[in-house]
């Protein structure tokens, strides 16, 4: 970047995205769709109606696209590490990589980070590295800089450090380092980078003793603020987005499916007031896709999308979630101009296409790698994603135009309103997200919770008679219905009731 940072604007993020439509639907779009597939690029030729293989590596991961839409930036596995894996060596940790951009019009790709000369999997020298292990690459809000965590190995210690490389000056400088102990077979495991208006932010998932985000002034490295997140944690992943007054993180916790919002400037946690909303900042009536988490019957947690805008509100098919994996945020999309939704589903690989919240004939395109006995792609196989047109993330409040999910364990019954939610064998529900609830003043009070889930850390005590705002759910935990609440200035979870018993109300 060259200018300094305020926390005003959301980070244009790259995100997965594929489809597949008539020709006559795609023409329009300003960028093509680019598709990882098999560890390959592959481009939409939209006057065939085909997907065409543009590289033919094997290793490439996942595409992160500039904030202009016109090229993208990635990482690689390099070659010495391809050949040391096919002769059968033992690697610990993230592999050695290389950092390249690929430009969409041209279908040039530039290298801009490499390996030694004579890399090898063995640290031999004390003062040249062996090899670099790196991250996923992150732009700069301006797209004239790219951030990337790397770790360079010697034959006594490590060099772990946060680079930034300048393309217009094609140089790169480190802007945080620290020296690990060594000599070890492999690299620890790389933080994930994101870089936003509020700087460079890097979270942590195997800190211990609770995963962490360190976020850095990307001028001179220093550390703005420092957020520890709940012990126990499993943090997916992480974004900038815009909550209406300035910029803020969200971490996703994949064991509980909350998402944790981070002030950048104090390092201050709480619940997200809202959910994630992706949307095209290029498109000036598209739709966007606001983001839920929810447990399928066959167990794990599954993303739950809802389109907002021109399109019809609601689910966007209710037979067609798309899984959580590790750094699957972002599996589904929207297109440059905001018209067409595109899905891709983790485990097979299947692209799902809607148009204006409808669903349109949906073509499937699988990968080509041989899949396990589970129907899933090899744990070593490279991410499958995908990347149209520019797109950022916002807060989106609770809204009654966008029907909750259903939650955990909840159950049909008769004496159940259409409005209503039953949590196994527990009571009806009778709260709803945007509305008004009072702790029962003849109750003990209630515990405000970090998360939807009785053993969650609590964060504040609801005395009788206090007043609430319902922000979202219900999430059941077993009999139990948790809701997303406002009190003052702290928001949490808190479950309505249990026993046959209420403990919160509506309040009219």
């Amino acid at each position: 970047m060259k200018a300094r940072y305020c926390l005003l604007h959301v980070l244009i993020l790259a995100a997965v995205v594929l489809g597949a439509a008539p020709v006559s639907a795609q023409q329009g779009e300003p960028s093509p769709l680019i598709v990882l597939l098999d560890g390959d690029f592959w481009q939409w030729n939209t006057a065939l109606g085909t997907l065409e293989q543009i590289t033919f590596w094997g290793y490439n991961q996942r595409p992160i696209l500039s904030p202009d839409g016109t090229r993208f930036a990635y990482n690689s596995w390099a070659q010495f590490y391809v050949d040391a894996r096919a002769r059968g060596s033992y690697w610990e940790g993230p592999p050695p990589s290389n950092i390249w951009i690929w430009e969409i019009a041209t279908g040039r790709a530039i290298r801009l980070a490499d390996q030694p000369t004579n890399a090898s999997l063995v640290p031999l020298s004390y003062s040249q590295p062996s090899a670099f292990v790196r991250s996923t690459p992150t732009w700069s809000p301006d797209g004239t800089d790219l951030a990337w965590w790397e770790v360079a190995l010697y034959a006594d210690r490590g060099i772990s450090r946060l680079v930034i490389y300048d393309l217009d000056a094609g140089q790169s400088r480190a802007l945080v380092e620290e020296t690990l102990p060594g000599p070890r077979l492999g690299a620890p495991a790389l933080p994930s980078v994101r870089w936003g208006q509020g700087g460079i932010a890097l979270l942590y998932t195997g800190a211990e003793p609770a995963p962490e985000v360190l976020i850095y002034d990307p001028l001179d490295g220093s550390r703005i603020a420092r957020a520890a997140l709940p012990p126990a944690t499993y943090a997916s992943d992480f974004l900038w987005l815009d909550d209406g007054a300035r910029q803020i993180l969200a971490v996703l916790a994949l064991d509980s499916g909350a998402w944790i919002a981070i002030d950048p400037l104090t390092g201050h946690t709480a619940p997200l007031a809202g959910s994630p909303e992706l949307y095209a900042p290029g498109a000036a009536a598209g739709s966007s896709l606001v983001v839920r988490t929810i447990r399928p019957p066959e167990g794990g947690l599954a993303l739950d999308w809802r389109i907002a805008g021109p399109g019809t509100s609601g689910p966007i098919d209710a037979g067609h979630t798309c899984p959580i994996e590790a750094g699957m945020i972002s599996s589904i999309t929207l297109s440059p101009l905001g018209q067409r939704v595109a899905c891709l589903d983790g485990s097979s690989g299947a692209l799902q296409m809607w148009e204006n919240g409808a669903t349109v004939p949906v073509q499937t395109m699988t990968p080509q790698v041989a899949l396990d006995e589970n129907g899933r792609l090899p744990s070593e196989s490279p991410r499958i994603a995908a990347i149209w047109g520019p797109t950022a993330w916002r807060v989106h409040p609770a809204s009654p135009d966008l029907s909750a999910p259903t939650p955990v364990g909840a159950s049909a019954d008769a004496g159940v309103s259409a409005d209503q939610v039953q949590c196994s064998a527990g009571q009806p529900t009778r709260l709803r997200p945007g509305g008004q609830a009072r702790v029962l003043p003849e109750g003990a009070p209630a515990t405000l919770r970090l998360q939807p889930a009785a053993g969650s850390a609590p964060i504040g005590t609801l005395a009788g008679g206090a007043q609430l705002a319902v922000l979202g759910g219900p999430v059941c935990e077993g009999d139990s219905a948790w809701w997303q609440v406002r009190h003052g200035e702290q928001i949490g979870w808190s479950v309505e009731g249990g026993g046959g018993m209420y403990w919160l109300e509506p309040v009219q």
